[in-house]
C-alpha cells in the first residue's frame, strides 16, 4: 500500500509547484491604505474605482491558481489547484479502495458477532421461559392442592359440626322428654321448657361460632391458595446468559429518530409536545420564499429584509 501511495503522490505532485511570495505579491499587489469611511461624492467615486481594481486583481489571482500558465502547455483549468486536487483525488482514491475492503471485512465480522449475540440471547430467553413456565406450573399445582385440602377440611369440619348438632339435639330432646314426664305441675313443666329453650339457644350460639371459625379458616386457606396462584402469575423469565466478553470490544445501545409524518410533527411542536429543535431551519428555502414574495408579506415567524450587492463591470476601452 505504501508504494502505491508514493507512486500516486509523485505522479500527482510533479506538476504541483508552490508559488513564491514574490509571485503572489506581483499578482495581488502590496497592501495600500485602507478606505475607512466615505464622506464625499469624490471619495465614493474613488472607492468604486478601487472596487473595480480589487475585483480585477482577484480575477488575476483566480486565473493564476485555477488556470495553468500558457508556457506549460496544459489545458484550461489546470492550474495549481488542479494539480493539488489531482493529488488529493489520487490519495483519496487509494484510501477509499483499501478502506472499502477493510470496511467490508469489518461489517462482515460485526454482523456475525451481532448474529451470535442475538442467537445467544434467543436461546437464553427460551431457557428462561421454560424455567419460568415450570415454576408457574409448580406454583399453580401447589395452589390447587391447597384449595383441595382446604375444601376437604371444610367439608370434614362441617360434617363433624352437623353430627354434633344432631347428637346435641337428640340429647336435649331426650332430656326434655324425661324432665317433662317427671314434672308434677304446669309450673315445673314450664321451667323445664324454659331451660330446654335456653340450652337450645346456647347450642345454636356455639354452633354459629364454630361455623364462623370454619368459614374463617376456609377463607384463610383460600387467600393463601390465591397468593400462591398470584405468585405463579408473577413469575417472569429472567435470562442471565450473555455472549462472552472480549477485551477491547463492548456493545452499547443508541437511539435515533426519523420523520414519518412531517405535518403531525409540526403540530406536536406547535402544541408543545415536542421541542422546537425537532424542526430544522432551512435558510435556503426561506430565502427563496423571500425572493418569490419580493420581500413583502412574510408568513408568521419570518422576517424579510433586503441585501444590497455592489456589481462592477469592466470599463469599455
Amino acid at each position: 500500500m505504501d508504494s502505491e501511495i508514493r507512486t500516486a503522490e509523485s505522479a500527482a505532485l510533479k506538476l504541483f509547484v508552490i508559488p513564491s511570495q514574490q509571485e503572489v505579491d506581483k499578482i495581488s499587489g502590496k497592501p495600500g491604505d485602507m478606505i475607512v469611511s466615505i464622506r464625499s461624492d469624490a471619495a465614493y467615486e474613488r472607492a468604486g474605482q478601487a472596487l473595480v481594481t480589487l475585483r480585477s486583481k482577484r480575477k488575476e489571482m483566480a486565473a493564476y491558481f485555477k488556470e495553468a500558465a500558457p508556457e506549460t502547455g496544459a489545458g484550461p483549468g489546470q492550474g495549481l489547484c488542479y494539480h493539488a486536487r489531482k493529488a488529493w483525488d489520487a490519495a483519496n482514491s487509494l484510501f477509499n479502495h483499501f478502506d472499502g475492503k477493510v470496511k467490508e471485512l469489518n461489517d462482515s465480522v460485526d454482523f456475525e458477532m451481532k448474529r451470535y449475540r442475538a442467537e445467544i440471547a434467543r436461546k437464553a430467553q427460551e431457557e428462561a421461559e421454560e424455567k419460568a413456565a415450570l415454576e408457574r406450573k409448580r406454583l399453580e399445582a401447589e395452589a390447587a392442592e391447597r384449595r383441595r385440602v382446604a375444601e376437604e377440611e371444610r367439608k370434614r369440619q362441617e360434617a363433624e359440626l352437623a353430627e354434633q348438632r344432631r347428637k346435641s339435639k337428640e340429647e336435649r330432646q331426650a332430656r326434655l322428654k324425661a324432665e317433662s314426664e317427671a314434672a308434677q305441675s304446669k309450673k315445673a313443666l314450664a321451667e323445664v321448657q324454659r331451660r330446654a329453650d335456653e340450652e337450645r339457644r346456647l347450642a345454636e350460639l356455639v354452633e354459629e361460632e364454630e361455623r364462623q371459625r370454619i368459614e374463617r379458616e376456609s377463607a384463610a386457606a383460600e387467600m393463601e391458595a390465591q397468593r400462591v396462584a398470584e405468585e405463579a402469575n408473577a413469575v417472569v423469565a429472567i435470562s442471565m446468559r450473555e455472549a462472552p466478553k472480549t477485551e477491547g470490544v463492548s456493545t452499547r445501545k443508541s437511539y435515533k429518530a426519523k420523520v414519518i409524518n412531517l405535518e403531525m410533527l409540526v403540530k406536536a411542536v406547535a402544541s408543545g409536545r415536542a421541542p422546537l429543535a425537532c424542526l430544522e431551519w432551512n435558510e435556503s428555502g426561506c430565502n427563496k420564499l423571500a425572493q418569490a414574495f419580493g420581500g413583502l408579506n412574510p408568513p408568521p415567524g419570518l422576517s424579510f429584509y433586503a441585501v444590497e450587492t455592489t456589481v462592477t463591470r469592466k470599463k469599455k476601452s
